[in-house]
């Protein structure tokens, strides 16, 4: 996998829409201070990743497509699936409960990807991790060095890591599960660009 390749995508398309993206951080952060808010608003804000990774035009009002009743109680279940063993665990042993995110750490965006309920969606991303332990170890380390680095520059860098770490975690999600992307581009140090594109036929 061109990891290289998807954190210079990932980086260009959270410069491409930087104003939404931080209203939506700034949205996720204070919303998800009521704990019942936070499912749905992960649920928009993946949202957005996956269509700012699709070229289709993200909007602020997409952060709240969670709370669509189907979405709310889909984003729930992955949630708790996740949260419930992590913190039971956590009282063991800190590395056994990362185990846990380990294997539903591509959950969220199967939920909007393929359209899974909660469960299918925890067990897909658990396949999809044991079958690409490597990829999965990588995306997982790089993800989190990238939203503490945002959390170490306090609130002026999470809202720019936060979004970079979702894009970039959201495409690794699309590649290891097999998906095309639309228009998916090649970055250079200057603009997004589709000529010489090596991914350019993958929706064809």
């Amino acid at each position: 996998m061109d990891y290289e390749g998807l954190m210079k995508e990932s980086w260009m398309l959270t410069k491409k829409d930087l104003g939404t993206w931080i209203a939506a951080t700034l949205v996720l952060i204070f919303g998800s201070i009521f704990i019942i808010t936070f499912a749905p608003l992960s649920y928009g804000y993946n949202l957005m990743a996956v269509k700012s990774l699709k070229s289709e035009e993200i909007r602020l009002k997409d952060i709240l497509e969670g709370f669509r009743l189907k979405n709310f109680f889909r984003s729930w279940i992955v949630v708790i699936a996740m949260m419930i063993p992590f913190v039971l665990l956590y009282v063991i042993n800190s590395v056994i409960a990362n185990i846990v995110v380990f294997f539903l750490f591509y959950s969220i965006t199967l939920l909007i990807l393929r359209g899974y309920g909660g469960i299918a969606a925890c067990k897909e991303s658990s396949r999809i991790a044991i079958n690409n332990p490597v990829e999965t170890i990588i995306i997982f380390v790089l993800y989190g060095v990238i939203v503490n680095i945002g959390f170490l520059a306090l609130l002026i860098g999470t809202l720019v890591m936060l979004p970079f770490g979702e894009i970039l975690l959201t495409g690794v999600t699309f590649d290891l599960a097999g998906e095309k992307r639309i228009n998916k581009i090649l970055i250079d140090d200057n603009s997004l660009q589709n000529e010489n594109n090596p991914y350019e036929n993958l929706s064809e």
